[in-house]
């Protein structure tokens, strides 16, 4: 299933970029049909942030897709470097630079975390709230340790009751949605039961841990490490609360950077911007498709039925009896229209700038603070002016929170899509390769 071979360049009818929920989905569907497929992945494993290994052991989902694939090659450890000419990406992995040549690319990119920032965020304790799930989930020690989650969404949840099941101390939740907004996303659950029972069986896994409903975070505090963490609720009214660690997150944001650099187009949806698909999931550049929270932030079940759907379309190219199946296309339905719900329960906080102190960094990579920003009229002369966005994340953090902030148009994707060594960067040809695509 692993592909060891180092030779320079590769190629696949089908190559899926994200071996999570979505893109083990579609794989399967194609490589049932007989489809040459190959699969990238950044993570050591396969299975995305859903399904992430537990210290080196495959989730139990993981291991039974892959045991059903067949025609299927996974690159892990794999990132795009960027995307050239020819249907041909240019990756990096445990083998060097090497080409990619596709017929069918399907984009199942994923999203990442949106944290905010705000004053003391960069101290030593503070974690995006999916950011320590994920280490809590890679073995990182968290037993006795006292954890304040805060933010907004039903990401908190998972978190919370990850990081109680591993022996944290959750000393509270704080969720910036008021008990109005909450109330009437409770009431939408009942359209909506295995969601219901979802978050039933979360509330369940944090009993006893205090409910902080209205209240936000407006600072992190402490000698050298977060020692305690300072909430706002109504009225302006402030309490303080210890703590070895701050999980805080605000939702996901769909990652859309290889498909931006392949020219499809990118539009709202779900309070975030994203791919834009169709019913079969085809973007707006021929022979790409695009599937799971790239295309809007809607939970593993959706991505997983926009995967079978692309997997489908993908068949039925070569062979016309295969069809979209119209069971997928009813639940996928259903399960954007909870996301849909989501994203009006729990919306980007409309004050953010406002938590702002003039010497709170806003890029952490460059040291940038928000007085160096704020007086900028895009963000081209943000980064001109000040670096923000020329670290090692390239903006992802801090140019996201500009362009939300601030309104400001993003910029252009530039290549590489991700660090890369100078080695990957030399590998990409001066003239395009006239060889014929795979069939």
């Amino acid at each position: 299933m692993n592909e060891s071979d180092s030779g320079v360049e590769l190629q696949a009818h089908v190559v899926i970029v994200g071996a999570g929920p979505a893109g083990l989905a579609a794989a399967q569907v194609a490589s049932a049909a007989g489809l040459d497929v190959l699969m990238l992945d950044a993570a050591p494993q396969a299975g995305g942030q859903v399904w992430r290994a537990r210290q080196g052991v495959a989730a139990e989902p993981v291991a039974r897709a892959l045991a059903r694939l067949a025609n299927a090659r996974l690159l892990a450890g794999t990132r795009v470097a960027t995307a050239l000419p020819d249907r041909t990406l240019l990756i990096d992995g445990p083998a060097g630079a090497r080409r990619v040549r596709w017929n069918k690319l399907v984009l199942a990119t994923g999203a990442r975390e949106r944290l905010l920032p705000f004053p003391g965020w960069t101290l030593p304790g503070v974690f995006g709230a999916g950011g320590l799930q994920a280490l809590v989930k890679g073995g990182w020690p968290i037993a006795r340790r006292s954890v304040l989650v805060a933010g907004s969404g039903p990401l908190l949840l998972a978190a919370a009751a990850t990081l109680r099941r591993e022996g944290a101390d959750v000393v509270g939740l704080a969720e910036e949605a008021g008990p109005a907004a909450l109330a009437r996303f409770a009431r939408s659950l009942a359209a909506h039961p295995r969601q219901a029972l979802q978050a039933w069986r979360l509330g369940a896994a944090l009993l006893g841990v205090p409910a902080i409903v209205g209240w936000r975070v407006i600072a992190a505090e402490g000698d050298g490490r977060v020692e305690r963490v300072v909430l706002q609720g109504e009225g302006g009214r402030t309490r303080t609360i210890a703590c070895d660690a701050l999980a805080a997150g605000w939702g996901l944001l769909p990652q859309t950077e290889l498909a931006q650099s392949l020219g499809c187009a990118i539009a709202q949806r779900f309070g975030a911007p994203a791919i834009v698909v169709d019913g079969a999931q085809r973007t707006s550049v021929d022979g790409v498709y695009a599937i799971g929270e790239c295309t809007g932030v809607a939970g593993a079940a959706a991505a997983h039925w926009q995967g079978e759907l692309a997997g489908h379309a993908i068949a039925g190219a070569v062979d016309a009896r295969v069809h979209l199946p119209k069971r997928s296309a009813r639940r996928l339905t259903r399960e954007h229209a909870f996301a849909a719900a989501v994203a009006r329960a729990f919306p980007m906080p409309s004050d953010w700038a406002e938590r702002l102190r003039d010497d709170t960094l806003v890029c952490r990579c460059e040291d940038v603070p928000w007085s160096a920003l704020r007086g900028q009229p895009d963000l081209r002369a943000a980064k001109l002016a000040t670096r923000c966005g020329m670290g090692h994340c390239q903006g992802r953090l801090c140019h996201d929170t500009l362009a939300t902030l601030m309104h400001w148009p993003r910029l252009p994707v530039r290549a590489p899509l991700a660090p890369a060594p100078l080695a990957t960067l030399l590998a990409i040809p001066e003239h395009p390769s006239d060889e014929e695509l795979p069939t």
